[in-house]
């Protein structure tokens, strides 16, 4: 029991080793034998946090008190699922057995499995007992019946009921008709509440308190119950797409279904239509600003976990008032701003003191510390900027060489102005279409190794971060070619291919990039079509060309053909897109120049495309109409063989 004298400053690094080496069964039975202490019982919980928090601030107090002579020992329930309910009070008689001592000098229940097991018990511990995260109201578990859909117990007030024994302890309170009339102030025509609880011990009280309420005060609404512990979760879904009009959604706890498995609070975007206009509430806090309006919960950021401690210090220095002490936590209005745009609920309508969530500030102020952490991501930019000092050293020397001629001394600068201009603005644009990817990748890599991330939104994060990264290495190809055509180092390699295949088998891995109404066509007048040419360039020419048509093509179809001519073979890329203006034709080649500064890209595709075409002596051009779409070609000139 010496690692408890250890100073405050280092409990949280300690929490773990303390939990599992001050708890265990060997010094259990020491303190059993010839020491008082106190007994801690916590539910089983999958938040694991706060039952440590709770543990480690406890102990802060009593380490302030310098004459507390207590120990303290922990027993976990492992309360698992509402299947093994009907055991829960025989598990808790079996704990309050085993530590039957002179010793025992106080209880406190963590959770509120192990607070309902307490209570329903046929006798109790003559001595102080304490509850924590625990709510009001609540249910005993007096004939629970094995089959857990069947049980629809009466919803009690574990306060009162704790009082009449001697406890205490410090509650939560969900105010169930707070939530109802903050419902019919904002929809005045609402005729249906839908709840939903899931398949836990939170769900069946929190069901029993609404059922009680609406029968004591709302009977003219029709209460619908979407419980986890009768429908599956394909059920419910199928029940919320098809409730009635005028029926508004109130959130009490969503953690495990009918088949006993957990769930992540974030799932419950899962239950819900993706273009859902049925208003949703929450009584617990369940939910966020992507699914929920808002509503009264508990404050649980006001919550004392100091509260028991004193309580128990007290007690024991003769303050008998601390006997029956129970502090309940305060109630506060919360919403969603984007949701209160969404539905057109305005801020003078809301309850008064309400409190308003940003939910993007939210967000930012969150991650902000992890995206600090990623800069060793800006490689990308130290190599950008690497290329534009060598890019000014180089025009600097030039400039340098050309002062003898005063012609030549003009043309130059005009050349150097335009370039320094050329750079500027390749630099703003390279910074804006790096920072897109890499901002992805930083944040998307941080939510990736979030405790709380379902196996579908990692797969979605991980999808996303690739996608990223392969948009980051086409950037700073497309660098790496602009700075070999710079010094003419620009290589092609030859080889024997059937131009064809080569087309078909490009639309086979472009296809999937192409937004839902657009078609991907390809027409080829020969089966088997031979040249010689740099396959990769010339996959690297027609991609540019249809990424460029994808982007601006919404409907109808864009198409990869070609056609042979006596000096070569043309090939085009032809689509139904926003087509380019005529007097803005002329540019769309030249360097750094982009026709849309919204639209992703560097400006440099094209223009590698034409230093290639220039390299091997081809042709590249385009025709287009505004309005109507564009075609792209280039002509090689290659011998061609062709099938009959």
């Amino acid at each position: 029991m010496e690692v408890y004298k250890v100073k405050i400053y280092i409990y949280r690094y300690l929490l773990i080793l303390c939990t599992v080496c001050a708890f265990t069964n060997l010094h259990a039975q020491e303190s059993l034998n010839d020491k008082d202490f106190i007994l801690v019982i916590t539910s089983y919980t999958a938040d694991s946090r706060r039952v440590t928090t709770f543990i480690s601030d406890f102990k802060k107090t009593l380490v302030q008190r310098a004459d507390y002579p207590y120990e303290i020992l922990m027993e976990n329930m492992n309360y698992q699922g509402l299947d093994k309910a009907h055991l829960w009070k025989e598990q808790m008689k079996h704990v309050l057995d085993k530590y039957k001592t002179p010793h025992l000098k106080g209880i406190i229940l963590l959770g509120q499995e192990s607070w309902a097991s307490f209570l329903s018990q046929d006798s109790i511990p003559n001595m102080p007992f304490y509850s924590y995260y625990v709510s009001e109201n609540g249910v005993l578990l007096n004939d629970l019946p094995k089959d857990p859909s069947k049980w629809f117990p009466e919803s009690v007030n574990t306060r009162l009921v704790a009082q009449k024994m001697g406890g205490g302890g410090f509650m939560n309170q969900y105010d169930v008709q707070a939530n109802i009339n903050l419902i019919r102030l904002l929809y005045p025509s609402v005729k249906n509440i839908a709840f939903l609880s899931d398949n836990t011990y939170g769900g069946v009280s929190l069901q029993a308190r609404v059922r009680k309420i609406f029968a004591e005060k709302y009977s003219f609404l029709n209460l619908i119950l979407l419980d986890s512990r009768v429908y599956t979760v394909e059920q419910l879904k199928e029940k919320i797409t098809k409730l009635p009009k005028n029926t508004v959604m109130l959130l009490g706890t969503w953690r495990v279904d009918k088949s006993g498995l957990y769930f992540l609070q974030n799932n419950i975007m899962s239950l819900l239509p993706e273009k859902s206009t049925i208003p949703i509430f929450t009584l617990t806090g369940l939910g966020n600003g992507s699914s929920v309006i808002g509503g009264c919960i508990p404050d649980y950021s006001s919550e004392k976990t100091s509260y028991i401690a004193n309580k128990i210090y007290d007690f024991y220095h003769g303050k008998n008032s601390s006997i029956n002490a129970f502090s309940i936590n305060k109630n506060v209005f919360v919403f969603y701003k984007n949701k209160l745009d969404e539905y057109d609920i305005h801020e003078y309508q809301l309850p008064e003191n309400s409190v308003v969530i940003n939910d993007s500030d939210v967000l930012l102020n969150k991650y902000k510390t992890y995206f600090e952490k990623q800069t060793i991501l800006l490689v990308g930019l130290v190599v950008i900027i690497i290329f534009l000092t060598v890019l000014y050293r180089r025009n600097k020397r030039l400039r340098k060489e050309l002062e003898n001629s005063a012609e030549e001394l003009k043309q130059a600068k005009e050349k150097a102005e335009e370039s320094d201009r050329l750079k500027s603005a390749f630099l703003a644009n390279m910074s804006h279409e790096i920072r897109t990817p890499l901002n992805a990748i930083v944040g998307f890599s941080n939510l990736l190794i979030q405790e709380d991330v379902s196996k579908e939104e990692k797969e979605q994060f991980g999808n996303i971060i690739t996608e990223n990264n392969n948009l980051l290495l086409k950037l700073i190809n497309d660098v790496l070619d602009l700075s070999r055509i710079e010094s003419n180092r620009i290589v092609i390699n030859n080889t024997r291919f059937d131009l064809s295949e080569h087309i078909q088998n490009i639309c086979s891995t472009m296809s999937p990039r192409v937004e839902k109404g657009v078609k991907l066509l390809y027409k080829v007048p020969y089966k088997h079509c031979y040249i010689e040419f740099d396959k990769s360039r010339l996959s690297q020419i027609i991609i540019n060309f249809v990424v460029n048509a994808i982007k601006f093509t919404k409907k109808g179809h864009i198409k990869i053909y070609y056609q042979v001519q006596d000096e070569g073979v043309k090939i085009s890329v032809e689509d139904t897109g926003i087509g380019i203006p005529e007097e803005k034709q002329h540019l769309v080649f030249e360097r750094f120049e982009k026709l849309n500064d919204f639209a992703q890209g560097t400006g440099l595709g094209l223009s590698i495309c034409k230093a290639i075409m220039d390299t091997v002596g081809g042709d590249i051009g385009v025709y287009s109409t505004e309005g109507k779409g564009s075609t792209f070609w280039i002509f090689i000139p290659v011998k061609v063989e062709t099938d009959k």
